[in-house]
């Protein structure tokens, strides 16, 4: 732990979390301690703090202390995250062969979309997208996809409170951003004619779960001045395409949608 930026009590309490994490049974306070190293009240202290945060369950009957259920929530979205990813960039290939154009998957988080994986286009001019990165869902196709198949009731929890700007062309007030939504809800796919990113044009459609629940997008992205009317239709046609094989892939059955 050389690194002049690591923050020593956090990891000292990792090491505790992973102590627990790894044990294959419930451990005592101070067998955790011989195990870290620590002294036992400094233990307690990171134990009591990461019980409050739900990471670590203590049984106070046996003073036992085991992994708490959020550390495997974390662990369920992480894996879903990797299966959506596996399941999605053969697909996100075949699509940027077919077009040449860049290929995006984002998840939801919160008022923002996080780019999961980019395939890239192979031309010179390309969309300024970064893997890892983020951008608000009011004004990204990836983002409306996701936002418009979520239940409308979940929409004002996913959005800040001003919509920001991003371009002269970004949709800034709620009712052009409803409008928006349910006729991207009613085709099937969303567009971005250069509302986040100026002389852009990208089209997204969500990708559904098992359950028929929205848990990412996929999206085609390419400077507007290479996408004509015509090819923006047959486009969205294969966009909406690819999403479904990668929906299929995660377990979603069509009869889902009735139940949307």
């Amino acid at each position: 732990m050389s690194n002049n930026y690591t923050v020593k009590p956090v990891y000292k309490a990792i090491q505790v979390l992973l102590c627990l994490a790894e044990a294959d049974q419930p451990l005592r306070l101070s067998e955790i301690c011989r195990r870290v190293g620590l002294p036992k009240t400094t233990v307690f202290r990171y134990l009591y703090t990461l019980q409050v945060c739900g990471l670590v369950a203590h049984d106070p009957e046996r003073d036992l202390y085991q992994p708490g259920l959020r550390l495997w929530e974390l662990g369920q979205a992480t894996r879903e995250q990797i299966d959506t990813r596996a399941a999605a960039v053969s697909h996100m290939e075949a699509l940027r062969d077919r077009f040449n154009e860049t290929v995006n998957l984002g998840i939801l988080a919160g008022h923002e979309v996080v780019y999961l994986e980019i395939v890239e286009s192979r031309h010179s001019l390309r969309m300024l997208a970064a893997l890892g990165g983020r951008d608000p869902l009011y004004s990204t196709a990836l983002g409306k996809a996701l936002l418009a198949f979520l239940p409308e009731e979940h929409w004002a929890a996913h959005l800040p409170p001003t919509l920001i700007p991003r371009t002269l062309r970004t949709l800034t007030t709620m009712e052009a951003l409803k409008r928006d939504l349910i006729e991207t809800r009613a085709r099937g796919f969303s567009v971005d004619r250069g509302e986040n990113e100026e002389g852009a044009c990208c089209i997204g459609a969500p990708i559904f779960d098992q359950r028929g629940r929205v848990v990412a997008a996929v999206s085609l992205s390419a400077p507007d001045s290479r996408i004509g009317p015509a090819l923006e239709q047959e486009m969205a046609d294969a966009i909406k395409q690819t999403a479904t094989e990668i929906s299929l892939r995660l377990g979603y059955h069509p009869n889902h949608a009735n139940s949307r």
